[in-house]
């Protein structure tokens, strides 16, 4: 009784928060509560723009989602202005998809779960999320670099649906001195997938597992994008930073104009240590990128993998 009752309460703050930004006649903005599921639901007058379920229970709600405080990321989201320009949390209809996406469990070596979604065909593009999102943020990328890739995303172990073993293993412990458990889980997913080269964009806490497997497995990345750079941690502050810089003919960072969570001043700092990859400012994008500006992500993403 008491969870249904929190549950209850957790759904009417939902509902008083969303309707508080439905601001627009084209919109529907409504949240309700059905077989122990979140129900967002954003609907035009003539089609459902997305949906997005999340868990009901407690545990799994608050690590990482501030939905109910502060976080701009989910906020935003409820903004019908924001929504149509931040397609990355629609539900996409299944005959708007060209092509069969898998999705599922696979286990990692030591016995933990990770839940992923593998689509598309062509080489394999793996985008990896930051630590306040989950593999559904990618959703609009999945659909729209599928048809030119085939598109791995995944959530990261502890967030979403991939189990967590133990807080050591938590990619919230990441660090440039260990092999961490992140980076291996990384290994393990693409070894899933294939024993070829591999393009790989991370953002934020994705950007640094995906910079320090591109200087564990050099030989496997033949692309590499580093999104939203995580404060203090996507550059190593050691000799490994010229490893990583030695990469940086086949590797794009992408900095958004409006980001306030410290990406700018990451970036900063490795120039001035003779860091020399492309730096390329994402205008009006904040530290979320993907889904507050996705469209000019998209573009160029595409253009650096299209490119020589």
């Amino acid at each position: 009784m008491m969870r249904n009752s929190v549950t209850l309460v957790m759904a009417t703050l939902l509902n008083l928060h969303v309707a508080a930004h439905a601001q627009s006649d084209n919109n529907r903005i409504g949240c309700y509560l059905d077989s122990g599921y979140f129900n967002l639901v954003v609907e035009s007058k003539t089609q459902t723009l997305y949906q997005l379920e999340q868990s009901a229970d407690l545990k799994t709600w608050f690590p990482f989602y501030p939905f109910l405080g502060t976080g701009s990321t989910w906020t935003g989201a409820l903004d019908p202005t924001m929504i149509q320009g931040s397609p990355s949390f629609y539900r996409f209809r299944a005959e708007d998809i060209p092509f069969e996406i898998e999705s599922g469990f696979i286990t990692m070596s030591d016995g933990a779960r990770m839940y992923r979604m593998v689509g598309g065909s062509g080489p394999l593009l793996v985008f990896i999320h930051g630590g306040t999102q989950t593999s559904r943020d990618w959703l609009a990328q999945m659909v729209n670099f599928g048809t030119s890739n085939r598109v791995a995303i995944y959530d990261l172990r502890g967030f979403g649906r991939s189990s967590l073993t133990g807080w050591e293993d938590s990619p919230w412990n990441w660090s440039w001195s260990q092999t961490n458990r992140a980076t291996l889980d990384l290994s393990e997913l693409i070894d899933s997938i294939t024993n070829g080269p591999v393009q790989i964009c991370g953002l934020s806490m994705g950007s640094a597992i995906a910079a320090q497997f591109a200087v564990m497995y050099s030989n496997r990345v033949s692309k590499l994008i580093l999104a939203s750079p995580w404060f203090g941690y996507t550059f190593p502050r050691d000799s490994q930073l010229q490893s990583l810089n030695a990469l940086s003919n086949r590797t794009l960072v992408l900095v958004g104009s409006e980001d306030t969570w410290g990406s700018q001043q990451e970036v900063q700092w490795a120039q001035g240590q003779g860091y020399g990859a492309t730096v390329t400012t994402v205008e009006g994008a904040d530290h979320t990128m993907n889904t507050s500006r996705n469209e000019a992500f998209n573009a160029l993403v595409h253009a650096f993998l299209e490119g020589n």
